[in-house]
């Protein structure tokens, strides 16, 4: 039986999720719940980055990209498999990583690995929540027509 993985997730300085998933759990299945819990709809490419700074400059990468069959991964950037790759090949206690969700959008979630020891309880399911903080952000804003006013008024 394998040992769960209590990983907080935060897209900003106010709001964060804890999670607790089990270590052979995928890192597609760790995105899916991040994105889950945060309320987004899981329709957009992903990636891991181990450069919290600048994802350009990672040196360990895992995307979408590298399981699709149409060379959409960066071979240049040895990208690996998030389908393929497990939670805990990638975390120990204390690393951190970036989620990237959206490429076009750009939303950023900092994962900071709490523990990698966690014992499972008896007859529970997981991935599960076990905190939170802050409301989740729009994942899709609603703009009003206003916002776009300024940015196209016609010369008159």
């Amino acid at each position: 039986m394998s040992t769960l993985f209590s990983l907080k997730v935060s897209c900003d300085l106010e709001t964060y999720r804890t999670i607790l998933i089990p270590g052979t759990a995928s890192l597609y299945k760790l995105a899916e719940t991040i994105t889950k819990y945060y309320g987004f709809f899981f329709d957009h490419a992903f990636g891991f980055y181990n450069n919290i700074d600048n994802y350009y400059e990672s040196t360990e990468v895992y995307t979408i990209f590298a399981d699709s069959t149409d060379g959409f991964g960066d071979p240049d950037r040895k990208e690996k498999s998030v389908r393929k790759t497990k939670v805990n090949q990638v975390f120990k206690k204390d690393k951190e990583m970036l989620f990237l969700f959206d490429y076009g959008d750009e939303w950023l979630f900092h994962i900071l690995c709490l523990d990698d020891e966690v014992a499972r309880e008896p007859r529970k399911r997981y991935p599960k929540l076990i905190d939170q903080k802050g409301e989740a952000p729009e994942q899709y804003p609603d703009y009003d027509e206003e916002d776009y006013d300024d940015d196209y008024d016609e010369e008159e």
